[in-house]
């Protein structure tokens, strides 16, 4: 997989084993992208895009990117914004993925605690 080193000059998204997130794809929750473009990615295509999802919110700080680049697809995962929520931290997302000169964009939230399940969940 050629998941691209993070660009920490200003923008977003890989998993590090052991990050606290539990889930095993990332699927988008805006209704900006369609769940048959996202379903058309292959496998090594979702799988980037979530690795550097996952980086992006564990490791990345407001303006900073994660990009990556499998198979036919390139994309990249920039942090807007960070925030206390409640007893844990939430970060707002952009999420850009071009496949075949095709190409979506989503803005997305995801918080976790920081007692209990420390798992990032989506929130919008």
């Amino acid at each position: 997989m050629r998941v691209k080193i993070a660009q920490a000059v200003g923008i977003v998204f890989l998993i590090l084993f052991g990050s606290g997130c539990t889930s095993t794809v990332h699927k988008p929750t805006s209704s900006d992208v369609s769940l048959s473009w996202w379903n058309s990615l292959d496998s090594k295509e979702r799988r980037a895009n979530y690795e550097a999802v996952m980086f992006a919110l564990d490791t990345l700080g407001p303006g900073e990117e994660m990009r990556w680049d499998e198979g036919n697809a390139f994309g990249y995962v920039k942090v807007f914004t960070g925030y206390q929520h409640g007893d844990g931290f939430c970060k707002m997302l952009s999420v850009h993925i071009e496949r075949k000169g095709d190409s979506k964009s989503i803005n997305e939230t995801a918080c976790r605690s920081f007692t209990g399940n420390k798992t990032w969940r989506f929130v919008n």
